[in-house]
């Protein structure tokens, strides 16, 4: 052994412990001895000695076996403590290893010795080491618990059925249950969507079939009280044996979302004030020249103000500033945000809006028209919509194009924009 042990003997027949340190030096065992034979002497080099083995004999004249161990077990419980006696019985035996002993061994047969010793020892660097991890991991929780208790955002466990197994104290904040209304509940409780899409990519992701486990997405749940909450929210999963397990941290996001909305609505106000005030030279009788004029002008206005808050939008839902279409599912996920963000584009301005996909050929229908009675006859206002959708064509990844298939100005009673992505995109 590397290290240097410490052995109190307690024994008062020095020939018997100079039989029994031989029998330790046979085996190379490097150690330093202290042989004590009296209670007093015993419990002082216990605290003086700091002994990491304990070899007791266990009858002496002036004190016994069996008080040193229950002296042991009380004051260095971790101290292994082996009896070598000529006088124990195998009642005795039995009921010292109850009380605590380690071992026991004979005197007339040493030769016992050496493997209960390395036995013994064995056992307590193993009880030590596990009485150090399980500490460690009651701290480590602590700490863990700690942290998610503390924490504003909800941080959710569930088990592989997707079922709650723990709630804290953020999460009964944001959905207005305690812990003891949803343990055990399937995580659907608070989040039952109605759009199927959302649904299959959460749950999806809860089993592990989804590239999405680490990333942060946005959805809705639902509160005790049955209003919706906007969320943003990351799921982590971890392996216990054969049992899987997912951490879904929740984070509020109802006063980012009204700050997005005033972003937006503030840069639709801007587009609709600008398209308003050019109404009168959008009337008939004024030259091409200088209808085309404030065409590029609005092109170059909605360039510079939207074209950053398209990139944001992008931003925020995972896609870099360049948008980037590594796969056929990322293009349907790109395609489909390009036309529900031009829809909401739109809508601010008052246009009901229809979206079409057809994969490689999808479609965006203006269903009325604000300016519908100058429209007629008078391509400029069809001008700023086509303006509209071809620019912001331009900001997406996509090889292909985006037309205008019918106007309101033509004759036709909506306005249709095609947009093609070529086959190689999708």
């Amino acid at each position: 052994m590397k290290n240097e042990l410490r052995i109190l003997i307690l024994e008062d027949d020095k020939a018997d412990a100079e039989l029994i340190e031989h029998e330790l030096r046979k085996a190379n065992i490097i150690f330093r001895s202290q042989r004590v034979q009296t209670r007093d002497a015993f419990r002082k080099k216990l605290f003086d000695f700091e002994p990491d083995l304990i070899l007791a004999d266990y009858t002496l004249p002036a004190f016994d076996g069996s008080s040193a161990l229950r002296m042991v077990k009380e004051k260095n419980p971790d101290v292994p403590f082996i009896f070598v006696s000529g006088t124990i019985g195998e009642d005795f035996a039995i009921e010292s290893l109850k009380s605590g002993a380690t071992d026991y061994v004979l005197k007339d047969r040493l030769s016992r010795l050496v493997p209960a010793v390395d036995r013994a020892l064995s056992e307590a660097k193993e009880k030590i080491e596990y009485r150090k991890a399980r500490k460690a991991l009651e701290e480590s929780e602590l700490r863990f618990r700690s942290v998610v208790e503390s924490a504003n955002d909800a941080i959710i466990l569930t088990d592989g059925k997707n079922d709650i197994i723990s709630w804290n104290n953020g999460a009964a904040t944001i959905f207005g249950y305690l812990e003891e209304e949803v343990l055990g509940k399937s995580l659907q409780h608070i989040m039952p969507w109605q759009d199927e899409n959302e649904k299959k990519m959460l749950y999806s992701a809860l089993s592990d079939k989804s590239g999405i486990i680490g990333k942060t997405i946005e959805t809705y749940g639902l509160r005790k009280d049955d209003s919706k909450i906007p969320l943003e929210i990351s799921i982590a999963t971890w392996n216990t044996g054969d049992q899987t397990f997912y951490s879904v941290i929740m984070r509020d996001i109802t006063e980012r979302k009204k700050a997005e909305d005033l972003l937006k609505e503030n840069a639709r106000a801007e587009l609709y004030g600008f398209i308003v005030s050019a109404l009168p030279v959008f009337a008939r009788g004024v030259p091409s020249q200088v209808r085309n004029n404030l065409v590029k002008n609005f092109a170059e206005r909605f360039e510079n103000n939207i074209r950053p808050r398209f990139q944001e939008e992008m931003k925020r839902l995972g896609y870099g500033q360049k948008v980037e279409c590594n796969s056929i599912e990322d293009t349907h996920k790109i395609l489909e945000i390009y036309l529900s963000w031009l829809a909401g584009l739109f809508s601010s301005f008052g246009v009901q809006v229809r979206k079409k996909f057809h994969n490689a050929n999808s479609s965006l229908e203006l269903l009325n028209c604000p300016w519908r009675c100058e429209a007629r006859g008078n391509p400029i206002f069809c001008l700023i919509c086509r303006t509209i959708v071809m620019r912001s064509f331009i900001w997406t990844s996509f090889k292909g194009s985006a037309n205008q298939n019918s106007s309101i100005a033509d004759g036709s009673k909506i306005c249709v924009f095609e947009i093609h992505v070529k086959s190689g995109e999708i």
